[in-house]
């Protein structure tokens, strides 16, 4: 017994008049689509390689200043990140209290320079 794409409620199957093979058609939807993606390459991608040179820069900016373990020094870049280039207080004297006040002046720097270009 063979069906087709589609068969209308009710239909004996096999009856070419009942069989509804309904194509629909989905023009506006590629070519949103396609808008999308072109938008995406065109302007997302650039600006997020943009900002991920930027990060890098400062994660080697950092690890100049203070020698940290990778995941230690992640976390700081996304505290800095998160609060606009400054680590507050609260976590200079709790996650980060090894680190000098002249060590974090440093990395402030550091981070401000890289996102700075």
């Amino acid at each position: 017994m063979s069906y087709g794409w589609a068969i209308i409620a009710g239909s004996k199957p096999n009856s070419p008049a009942k069989l509804g093979f309904g194509m629909r058609n989905l023009t506006g939807q590629c070519e949103f689509l396609a808008q999308m993606l072109e938008k995406t390459i065109r302007q997302a991608v650039p600006q997020e390689i943009h900002f991920l040179q930027k990060f890098d820069r400062a994660r080697s900016a950092i690890a100049e200043v203070v020698d940290l373990p990778d995941r230690k020094r992640e976390q700081l870049l996304m505290r800095l990140h998160k609060n606009g280039g400054k680590l507050a207080r609260k976590r200079r004297e709790g996650e980060f209290s090894e680190l000098t006040e002249q060590e974090m002046t440093d990395i402030e720097s550091a981070y401000h320079e890289a996102f700075s270009n």
